[in-house]
């Protein structure tokens, strides 16, 4: 599956509304559920170190540590674009609700106790970066 934000692209930069999910939770506002974006060339930047460095054979969780709102992300596409955010709240699709995870947030103490990079493009920039190239690509 393609990330909201590379799949939004051309559809925000076209006029369209970003679309997330209401919250069916209390605790969350709408938008307001969470997750760790990471940059993919940061992901590149780890991998690249493990296939060029000896470490443990393990599992390590690779993200920024740091959980942002579903409205960061928007917020941060809209910027990239130059343009007002216009975000539209959708239902929670019956299918997820009570299972669709509103927090999600790497831990990066076990990569960053071999020596990988942890990555630390924030998300406006990696959005920013991320759009500038699709925009290229576009051309």
């Amino acid at each position: 599956m393609r990330s909201i934000i590379t799949s939004s692209y051309e559809a925000l930069t076209t006029g369209a509304s970003l679309r997330l999910f209401k919250s069916d939770r209390y605790d969350y506002t709408d938008g307001g559920q969470m997750r760790d974006f990471v940059f993919v060339d940061d992901c590149v930047r780890v991998m690249t170190w493990m296939l060029d460095n000896n470490f443990p054979s393990d599992l390590y969780n690779v993200g920024t540590g740091k959980a942002q709102t579903w409205l960061d992300a928007g917020h941060a596409m809209f910027a990239a674009i130059g343009q007002a955010p216009r975000i539209e709240f959708i239902e929670m699709p019956e299918h997820l609700r009570g299972k669709y995870q509103y927090y999600t947030e790497a831990n990066m103490t076990k990569l960053a106790a071999i020596g990988a990079p942890v990555p630390q493009t924030s998300l406006v920039e990696g959005v920013a970066q991320t759009y500038r190239y699709m925009a290229s690509e576009l051309l």
